[in-house]
This record gives structure tokens, sequence and C-alpha cells, in this order.
């Protein structure tokens, strides 16, 4: 290579580094998470009540908000409690596959009606919820039928405290 050659070389290799340095630096901006003024309070109080799929780390999970009540729709096999019992469902990818197939379906912006399509060891469940008033309405439907059990259960996600009873009423 002549001597012109390897200067243009290294001027192209400068102007790569500058404007490598120049995009990274020039144009990045710190991301602040912690918002705290008053309209975002007030925002997060208007949005975040009633019954919604507000449980990131299942479709089939049913919170109340601001209570934190969740109803958790589960499927077992009879037998495979250990290997057959799925708590969490959610779509996997190919570089984390998952035991289930979830195709989620349609879905109100405000949570009031979902869907959501779900296999799971051979067996296909349709599963849709809706909103009257303060209950919770759940609909599962076996579109293939299978040994599978739904297990429904009551909990409060994200590590709160609190008791889950029925108390009578006069």
């Amino acid at each position: 290579m002549s001597y012109l050659e390897t200067l243009k070389m290294k001027k192209l290799g400068f102007l790569f580094a500058f404007i490598v340095v120049f995009f990274s630096v020039g144009f990045s901006q710190p991301v602040s998470r912690a918002i705290r003024t008053p309209e975002y309070r007030d925002l997060q109080k208007r949005l975040c009540k009633g019954w919604n799929t507000w449980y990131n780390h299942s479709f089939t999970s049913h919170v109340l908000l601001p209570e934190g009540f969740s109803i958790n729709l589960c499927v077992a096999r009879p037998g495979l409690w250990e290997t057959g019992f799925l708590r969490e469902m959610y779509k996997g990818s190919k570089s984390l596959p998952r035991p289930e197939e979830v195709r989620p379906g349609l879905r109100s912006d405000d949570g009031s009606y979902t869907s959501v399509e779900v296999k799971f060891k051979d067996e296909v469940l349709e599963i849709q919820s809706a909103v009257d008033g303060d209950d919770q309405l759940i609909l599962v439907t076996p579109v293939k039928p299978g040994k599978n059990q739904l297990i429904v259960e009551a909990g409060l996600p994200w590590d709160r405290e609190g008791l889950i009873g029925v108390q009578a009423t006069e």
C-alpha cells in the first residue's frame, strides 16, 4: 500500500471513530424513572384501578387494583405435579422456549374484555374475561379437551401483604 492510501485509510478510520463517539455521547440522554410530579401520581391513581391483567408474568392472572387481589388460572396434569403444573402463562421465544403456547386474542383498551388461547400438553383452552361493574367474569372453554385440570387460585402479587378470605355480611 502506498503512503497516500495509508493516509486515506487513517483519515477514514479517524472519521469513523469520531462519528461513533459523537453519536454515542452527543445524543445520549440520562433516563430518569423517578417521576414524582403530582400530575403523574394523579394519573396513576386514575388508571391503576379495577380488574385487568396487570400482572406481567401471566396472561391468565386477573388483578384488582388498588387492592392487589388476584385470580390466577393454572393448569395441571394429574399425577404430574412437578412437570405438569403451569402457574404462569406467557409467550416464550426461540431463545426462551416455554411448555405452553400462548396466543393473545381480542382485548379492550381498559382491560374490561380480554381473550387468550393457551395450548398446554395437547389441550387448547380459550380464556375470556369481562368486567361487569365490580365483578370479574372469567369463561374458560376447552377448545381441544384433554386430561388437564383447571386450578383457580387467589393471591396477592408483588409480595404485597394482606389476607384473603370470606366474611359474612348481614
